[in-house]
């Protein structure tokens, strides 16, 4: 009876390892091969790894196929980007069939000065966009580094399991069943290297998965630095670009003070620029008094401002020296006489400009023959401006404090070069801000 026993439990126990024994483990070289040409793989073990007899399976990170706050951004810069750049090359085809039909050195210097605005504000948005994909490598990089860090454990796991595999063989399974000494404890053993046979076949599964990431993350490095470098040429070739048109600017600008109808043509525009910062603030002032009237809450320093007790102390708004003084300016040859609101100051291009006083900002934008220019306002109905930036720094809304760098010194809608034109005010009343300087 126990020799039929015997006989039955090993004609199972060779039914339940053919059955069994396609999934144990996985063949060595099919196993083998995606170690070799895994990127950076790791020396198999001479024994056991060091967690224990056999190693616990590694969690594969979970890379979330969603886009991320970053992948968003760079979708919008690129949009924007895009946008930008055919803007560029419509003005620069309007600029080529222009070219030498100007009758005037001040149409000649507007047509210039408008795509050097255009190609400043792209060289700006490509500067981010460069920041942005700097950040984007750095992530990517990170990336590449776990990925091959992961993959080095399953290879380490899967060459101690092969070695196993090796040492044992398939053999060893079936006298393992066949040594059993009734049909449950046949059973339970053959649960267990069913069992076995599953953790083998995660464990490969795992190791292509880690593989894969790794080839994947390491295509998208690859991609990054292609942008990288891309961008970098392209910010270079639009930095040459604007030397060439702030060069061409200066040159026109020079030929308005020798041409009578060109500067007649530039003191027009000053004066309407005058008038549109009058109405701005016109607009500011009538909010103002709104505010007050609905008694709006407002920030302590704004009820209560200490602006006008700092006439003649305030610190400069940046260093330079003036070149055209508040009032009344006569030009020298054609005998003009032209208003100036305020003062110019000439700095270096780049230059720092700083808030004279704490402040609210009320307007930051383009304005025709004042270039980027921003006004503050500090309560009370005083007002500063600053006009002529190459860059801004601050919002519609924000609040500033004494001493804020809040732009740079700039020559965008200026005819004196690179210069900051300063303007203090009483409500609509412009005042001489030598006087409110110390």
């Amino acid at each position: 009876m126990k020799r039929k026993n015997r006989f039955i439990i090993f004609v199972l126990a060779a039914l339940a390892l053919a059955i069994f024994s396609p999934s144990l483990g996985q063949s060595p070289a099919r196993a083998v091969s995606p170690a070799k040409s895994a990127s950076q793989p790791a020396k198999p073990l001479s024994g056991k790894p060091a967690t224990g007899s056999q190693p616990a399976p590694q969690q594969s990170a979970q890379r979330s196929t969603q886009p991320t706050e970053l992948d968003k951004e760079i979708r919008g810069q690129e949009k924007e980007l895009e946008q930008t750049r055919k803007q560029l090359e419509q003005k620069r085809r309007r600029a080529s069939q222009l070219a030498g039909k100007e009758k005037t050195a001040f149409r000649e210097l507007k047509r210039t000065e408008e795509e050097l605005r255009l190609t400043e504000n792209y060289v700006q948005k490509l500067t981010k966009r460069e920041g942005m994909v700097d950040r984007e490598l750095t992530a990517t990089m990170d990336e590449v580094s776990r990925a091959r860090e992961a993959l080095r454990l399953q290879t380490e796991l899967l060459a101690w399991r092969l070695r196993e595999i090796y040492k044992y063989g398939r053999t060893s399974s079936l006298e393992f069943l066949i040594s059993s000494e009734s049909f449950a404890q046949l059973l339970t053993r053959f649960r267990y290297l069913s069992l076995v046979a599953e953790s083998d076949r995660n464990l490969m599964e795992r190791f292509d998965r880690e593989k894969l990431q790794l080839e994947t993350s390491e295509a998208k490095l690859r991609d990054r630095l292609t942008k990288v470098t891309a961008l970098k040429k392209e910010k270079e070739k639009e930095q040459g670009n604007l030397e060439v048109l702030r060069k061409r600017k200066h040159e026109a600008a020079g030929q308005i003070q020798n041409e009578r109808k060109s500067y007649e043509e530039a003191a027009k525009e000053l004066e309407q620029a005058a008038a549109r910062i009058q109405s701005v603030i016109e607009q500011l002032e009538r909010r103002r008094r709104e505010e007050l009237a609905k008694k709006v809450p407002t920030p302590q320093w704004m009820a209560f401002p200490e602006f006008e007790k700092n006439r003649g102390i305030l610190s400069w708004p940046v260093s330079g020296s003036v070149i055209t003084k508040y009032g009344n300016n006569t030009h020298p040859r054609f005998g003009t006489v032209t208003f100036n609101p305020g003062i110019d100051i000439s700095a270096p291009y780049g230059s720092d400009i700083h808030a004279v006083a704490k402040a609210r900002v009320d307007y930051s934008s383009w304005l025709a023959g004042l270039g980027n220019c921003v006004i503050l306002n500090h309560g009370g109905g005083f007002y500063t401006i600053y006009a002529h930036a190459s860059e801004v720094f601050v919002k519609v809304g924000q609040e500033v404090s004494t001493g804020q760098v809040i732009a740079k010194v700039g020559d965008s809608g200026s005819l004196k070069g690179s210069c900051l034109h300063f303007e203090v005010r009483k409500g609509k009343q412009s005042l001489d801000p030598e006087a409110w300087l110390r």
